[in-house]
């Protein structure tokens, strides 16, 4: 994701873009590095030289919201979310139970009790505070539960297809909805395994309707954000499942379908940068990509995220 974004921001003129990179990895031009323990340090440093950050991280223990408060702290723009917005969203039983609130059809949410009876129907557990499928479970109907180490959260086990949709959502005015993406999701020893996705995807109309005024009203929510959900085909249903206030590896993918346009909205929606002209498909065909960031070579050989 990092060599994309860099890629995507480079090409839009007046932009001088630097990034971080791990001391023991290569150094690129415009890379700076940073060792062991020096993390904080160099991000407050590096962050006073620039007009704006963009910071990728997750939200699993609080890495995305405390470096969001550090660069608030220091007085520098960013391009996600407000620390508070991150917080809640990484809360997966308040983050389901505000939706709901908002009128967002959500997968039934509650908290995980470990003494409880086994479920008398499949369910799946997470953590409470976590990214992707890490420590996701399927428990069978009757099984035993997992044996967690941390707050962790149940949900009914949905049949559907598992779907994300992205969104540019600005700190006033309309939402950007770039697109939705079909995610590859494994299960093996009764986890849960994400192994990217495909792009585009469905984003029915009725899950677009809920979704732009509860997005609005998120506090401080900023930025690309990603919504993921399950369709059910059958019923023609959408139920949401969590909200990443972060990038997502669907970024991949629908950049490789709109190019630079996606990263001069986001400039732009932050007041850095012109209005962009219009979108402009890039490619019609189908784009996969990996948890790891991969895109297929064949279709797209020149790609810099690979």
């Amino acid at each position: 994701m990092r060599r994309a974004l860099v890629s995507d921001f480079t090409r839009l003129p007046g932009l001088d873009v630097q990034f971080t990179l791990d001391a023991r990895f290569p150094q690129r031009p415009r890379s700076h590095a940073i060792g062991p323990n020096e993390e904080w340090e160099r991000l407050a440093e590096l962050s006073l030289q620039v007009d704006a950050v963009l910071l990728i991280a997750p939200e699993t223990a609080g890495v995305l919201e405390s470096r969001e408060r550090l660069i608030r702290r220091l007085g520098v723009p960013s391009l996600g979310s407000e620390p508070d917005a991150i917080h809640l969203a990484a809360d997966k039983l308040l983050a389901a139970q505000r939706l709901a609130a908002w009128n967002v059809p959500v997968v039934p949410t509650r908290e995980f009790q470990p003494q409880a009876t086994p479920p008398s129907h499949p369910a799946v557990v997470k953590p409470r505070d976590g990214a992707g499928s890490i420590d996701t479970w399927l428990v069978p109907a009757g099984k035993p539960w997992p044996n967690l180490n941390t707050a962790a959260i149940v949900q009914p086990y949905q049949c559907g297809l598992p779907m994300s949709v992205a969104a540019l959502v600005p700190p006033s005015g309309p939402i950007c909805w770039i697109g939705a993406a079909t995610q590859t999701v494994t299960i093996i020893g009764q986890r849960f395994h994400y192994c990217g996705g495909l792009v585009p995807g469905r984003f029915p109309q009725s899950l677009r309707r809920v979704l732009t005024p509860a997005l609005r009203a998120w506090p401080g929510l900023a930025g690309w954000v990603g919504i993921d959900y399950i369709w059910d085909p059958t019923r023609r249903q959408a139920a949401v499942l969590e909200i990443n206030p972060r990038l997502t590896t669907s970024y991949l993918g629908h950049r490789a379908r709109w190019g630079e346009w996606i990263a001069a909205s986001w400039l732009h929606q932050a007041g850095l940068g012109p209005k962009p002209g219009r979108r402009s498909l890039q490619t019609s065909t189908p784009v996969p990509f990996a948890a790891d960031g991969r895109i297929n070579r064949k279709r797209h050989a020149d790609d810099p995220s690979e």
